[in-house]
Formats: C-alpha cells, structure tokens, sequence
C-alpha cells in the first residue's frame, strides 16, 4: 500500500488538476521499474489534456479616443483620452494643419499632462494616437488665452474695421485671412525698441444672411471662433451687422423688400446669380425678424463681457446706415408695398410721391415740394423705426452695446439718403438712443468735418459715446482723394487730429476700408503717442478751448446744412470745440 499511495502522488503532480485511482493487478507488494513506467505511460494516455488557460488581450483593441483638453498654457496642458489596451501616446500640438509641438506620453492614466516648449497666444489643435494603433484619434480644438488683464483707465479704444467684409464662415476662425494679416501688422507694432498693440480692439462686417442664412439657423461657432481669435490677442471684438438677405431664403417676403421708385427691388448688385437684397425700413416683418437676430447674436456674446464691446448696424457697403438706393444713376427707395401701406398711414391715403426722373437733381426737386418734404419725414421715421428696433433687440440680448453709424455731416447726399436729421433717425433722447453715435465724415484735406461730427453727436446725444473713422484717404502722405492702394501715411495728421476727438470727449477711433499691412508701420510713431498719452493714461487730456454751443432745427432736406457754416463761424477747429444740438 505504501507503493500505491507514492504513485498516486506522482500523477497528481503530473496531472495537476485529475484524480486517478491506480490499482496494480497481482503485483503483489513490488513491482519492477519498467513494468511501472509502461503501467503508468497507458494510464496517462487516458487522461484529458490540460486546457490552456492563458489569454491575451489584443494591442489596440480600442482607441484612442481624444475626449478633451482640461487645462491648457503656452507650455503645456493637460487631456483626457479614453481606450482599450493602447501600448503608448503619441500627441501633437498643430496650428494651421502644422505640427509644431509633439511627443509621447504613458497611456497608464486616462487624464494626462504634457509640456512643451512655449507657443504664442492662440488657437490650435490638439491629436493623439496610439504607439502601434491603427486610427488617429479626431482633433480637439482649443486656444491658449493671454489672461494678463489689459488696464482700463481711460475709457478709450483704437480700432481696426474689417470694412464690408471679413466674415468668413470657411475659416476655422471666422475671420478672412486678409483682413486678419492686417490686423495682425496693428498688432504686431514696435517704436523705439518698444513693441506694442496699435489697436485695442476690431470689429468685423457680418451679413445678415451669413449669419443666419435661413431662419433660426445662425453660425454662433464662427461668431465664437472670433470671439477666442480676440481673447487670444486680448483686444475687443465688435460687429456690424448687415441687414442683407439672399433672394430665395424666403425670410422676407414679396412686397417687404427694399423697392425703388422704378419699382424694381433693389439689389446690390442686380445681374449677380446670388443677388442680395434687403428688407425695406417700413417693414414690420423686416424689423421684426432682424431685432430677433440682433437679439440673439447679443446673447451669443454675453458670455464675454470683456472681450466685446457693440453691435452696429447699416445698409450700405462702406457700413453707414440710411435709406438704401441705386447709385448711378441715383434712384431713391422706399416704394415697396410695405412703404405705400405706412405711407398711406402717414400721410392721410395721399399717393407716394415719384421724383421726375432720376439723378440727384430730380431728387432735390420733388424734396422741394410740400408732399415731398412730408416724403422725406416719413422716409425719416421709417429708418427710425427700424433703428430703434434693431437698439432693443442688442439690449434684450444682453452681450453688446448698440451702436448708430452715419456718413456725412450735413452734405448733399443726406437728402437721398434721407439723413439730415440724425436726432430723428436716432432717437435722440429717447430709450431708443444708441450707446455709441459713430460718424465716418471727414475726408483728405477735410479732417475737420470728424471734429464737427464730433460735436454734433456730443451735443446731441447726451449720454452716448462718439466715435470717428479714419481711412487711408484721410491720413495719406500726399492728400489726394482716392489714393490708390498701399498708399504712404501721414501720422502726424492721425495723432492730431485723433488727439483733438479725444480731448473734445470722443470715446473710440477706427481705422476703416483697407490699410496695406506694409505701410501700417508707418503709423507707428502716432500710434504709440495715442496708445501711452490716451488709452492707457489720460496725461493727453490737456483740454480744449470751449466756444459758445449753440441749436440747429433742420427745416431744409437739400444741399448742405448751414449748422456746418455756423459751427466754423463759432470757432469750431482742431483747437476749439463747439457743441451743438440737432432739435
């Protein structure tokens, strides 16, 4: 028995997980070696074979997956990444399509952090993939913010136009490349050694039908892909909306369309295939639906208090807001059937009035008689009322002040434009009153006419913050009208004339329509003087002499308005200021 229980023993541990029991027929109480080796060679070829119990996991059985970027600064961030047996990371930091930061990482933890040497503020995106995995994970967006706070002491800005354009929903930043190197040569400024911004903030052109290019679909993620452009160079981001629609989007209907007296709808550009209308200023459906869009873009930038500022809107290309019409020959609007409804309203059932012909003297004639001085009242309440409803709709919003934006100062052209009488267009006085009155008079060789606006819109607007424009017209080297394109500047004029607006009360300065990036740096002497003596102190505020302010009731709607005679004869200039009110 002793030589059974030593055998029994000896499969178990051949066997490791079968129990046999070993009988030795008649061996008696020995058995010779072989004869147990054959005995027990028969008795494990019985046995079942041991199953395999060692698994392996596929390498790469999922992922990886890219779920977000945490934490992120010019020299590292942190992500989170979800998968299944993935060996190792590796990661890329890429602007642009570029891969300009990489490296590799442990895939032990689902949160990891990384560093790398130090990019600039901005926008880029982050990928990952798996050492030996065969899908790249998708891209993560995110952007590097410069949250240095910018000081405030003054109140007053310097910004640059992306002038009837800039928008662009087929950039990643919204923005079109242009008008972003432009920018970027404001930005990017030195002057004695010193590098500094030139401007503090830009606003960009945004049409209505970009925007929203059918109802209640609006593109906030390229608004917003602005908005971080902005923050990631910590200036302010305003804009101009456009109430400009597509023919066939049918958001404003047949009869509410801006119509001219040759009753054809207005167009911007007739022949276009895409042809852009816009709805007419005594439409109820036109005011009501573009309040709702300014009202909704406001609340999209609600959540950036400090990296936006307003809202403007216009009607024409060069973003001034009045009565549109056909520019050669000059072809007035306001005919639309909307128009003769309110106008019928108005005016007691009398017939619209139809200037004889076109041209701007056949304008001025029928403006001349009495149905055609109540025409032009009418007209002008009609651009208020769609003003005022566009002010509520950015208030209601809640994320942008609301800005008004006119051309001249009491020139020929107010009278087709239906302009003379801002007060009204305005609201002055009254809820409806825009935030900021913007005036981009003033041409080369007549830089004064920004100051007069200025006092104007100072005079008139109590409460509101006045703004001007300059344009590589107005601050050329040469002083010819219309220079062409990449024309030398002349800083001393900007910083002068900048300086006055600022001292009078003036609140913002634009640059508008298109500076060439290689002669901005031309401006940089005047730029810098603005940038130390009035945005960021007020040791420029030295004073203006102050003449006596005086009223203005517009009663004559053609050619210029003696208010810009009487404010030169008072004294208004580059170095005294003289208020005055539109009534």
């Amino acid at each position: 028995m002793k030589f059974s229980h030593t055998l029994l023993l000896l499969i178990f541990s051949f066997t490791c997980t079968a129990q046999v029991d070993v009988h030795f027929p008649n061996a008696g109480d020995a058995a010779t070696q072989e004869w147990v080796k054959v005995y027990l060679d028969q008795w494990l070829q019985r046995l079942p074979a041991k199953p395999d119990t060692t698994t392996t996991t596929p390498v790469c059985q999922g992922g990886p997956v890219l779920n977000a970027v945490l934490d992120k600064s010019t020299t590292g961030l942190t992500f989170n990444w979800t998968g299944v047996n993935v060996p190792s990371l590796v990661w890329n930091v890429k602007q642009n399509g570029t891969v300009i930061r990489t490296g590799s990482a442990s895939s032990a933890a689902q949160t990891v952090s990384v560093t790398y040497t130090a990019i600039p503020y901005g926008t880029y995106e982050l990928q990952i993939v798996g050492l030996t995995c065969p899908t790249v994970s998708a891209g993560v967006s995110f952007t590097v913010f410069n949250t240095t706070p910018t000081p405030e002491t003054s109140g007053r800005h310097v910004y640059m136009n992306f002038t009837g354009y800039g928008f662009d929903v087929t950039q990643a930043t919204g923005l079109a490349p242009e008008w972003r190197e432009r920018a970027e040569a404001f930005l990017n400024l030195s002057y004695q050694g010193q590098s500094f911004k030139g401007i503090d903030g830009i606003r960009v052109n945004v049409k209505w039908y970009e925007y929203e290019p059918s109802e209640g679909n609006f593109r906030d993620d390229k608004i917003l892909a602005a908005v971080n452009w902005c923050i990631a160079r910590n200036i302010k981001l305003s804009i101009c909306l456009v109430p400009w629609r597509r023919e066939g989007d049918n958001v404003i209907p047949d009869g509410h369309k801006a119509t001219l007296a040759n009753d054809n709808v207005w167009y911007e550009i007739p022949t276009s295939t895409n042809r852009v209308y816009m709805p007419s200023m005594s439409s109820d459906v036109g005011r009501t639906k573009f309040k709702n869009c300014a009202r909704h873009l406001s609340q999209v930038l609600k959540a950036y208090p400090k990296s936006v500022d307003y809202i403007s809107t216009t009607t024409g290309q060069t973003e001034e807001y009045y009565v549109t019409y056909n520019e050669s020959p000059v072809i007035i609007a306001g005919y639309a059937s909307a128009d003769k409804d309110a106008w019928a309203i108005y005016s007691g059932n009398q017939t619209p009035p139809y200037p004889a012909g076109t041209g701007t003297n056949a304008v001025e004639q029928m403006l001349l008689t009495p149905k055609g001085r109540l025409w032009y009242e009418f007209q002008t309440e009609a651009l208020r009322g769609f003003h005022a409803a566009f002010v509520q709709g950015v208030r209601e919003g809640g994320g942008a002040r609301a800005c008004a934006m006119y051309a001249a100062t009491g020139a020929p052209l107010d009278a087709w434009r239906f302009t003379n009488k801002l007060n009204t267009v305005f609201s002055a006085a009254t809820s409806d009153q825009p935030d900021i009155i913007y005036s981009s008079a003033g041409d080369a060789n007549y830089q004064s006419d920004k100051l007069m606006a200025t006092d104007l819109n100072i005079g008139t607007f109590t409460g509101s913050d006045a703004a001007i424009e300059f344009d590589p017209d107005d601050i050329s080297l040469s002083q010819i009208p219309n220079p062409s394109y990449g024309t030398d500047l002349n800083g001393n004029i900007l910083y002068d004339y900048s300086a006055s607006f600022f001292r009078r009360g003036g609140k913002i300065v634009h640059f508008a329509m298109s500076f060439h990036p290689s002669k901005i740096g031309q401006l940089a002497e005047a730029l810098w003087k603005i940038k130390t003596q009035f945005l960021d102190s007020s040791s420029g505020m030295t004073g203006i002499e102050q003449g006596a302010p005086f009223n203005y009731s517009v009663t004559n709607y053609t050619g210029l308005q003696p208010y810009r005679y009487q404010w030169q004869a008072a004294g208004g200039s580059l170095n005294k200021q003289v208020k005055f009110n539109l009534q």
